[in-house]
């Protein structure tokens, strides 16, 4: 009778023992997946934002190839421009748009075009795009 009531404490330790241990990990919490939601977000914010400003930027210089080169260009919609293109000793005028380039005008005599202001650093661009 004597190790009958010495052997009742016995599974009451070992599920004390049980208790004890901590639950295994379960995957992960909300917190995690919050914290993951949100580096998704302010990456393709991120994405978004750079997208817009190099579209808003149009000063950077173009570069000409021998004979030919953009001489100006002016914006007349969202995604629509007339470029005035020197072709060897010709200018043509062209129209580029979504659908394409189009032919507006052959120019028989030279167009000449006031020198623009020195380009300045890019801080200064971006405060003048960012004010418009």
């Amino acid at each position: 009778m004597r190790w009958l009531l010495a052997a009742l404490p016995m599974p009451s330790l070992a599920w004390a023992e049980a208790a004890a241990t901590p639950p295994a990990p379960q995957g992960p919490g909300i917190g995690d997946l919050l914290q993951m939601a949100l580096s998704l977000v302010v990456v393709i914010a991120f994405i978004l934002a750079l997208t817009w400003v190099l579209g808003r930027i149009r000063g950077a210089p173009r570069r000409s190839s021998g004979s030919m080169s953009v001489v100006a260009e002016l914006t007349v919609g969202p995604k629509e421009r007339v470029v005035l293109v020197r072709i060897g000793d010709a200018q043509a005028l062209v129209g580029v748009g979504a659908t394409g380039v189009s032919s507006l005008q052959l120019l028989t005599m030279p167009v000449t075009v006031a020198a623009a202001e020195p380009p300045g650093s890019f801080a200064e661009k971006l405060k003048g795009m960012m004010s418009r």
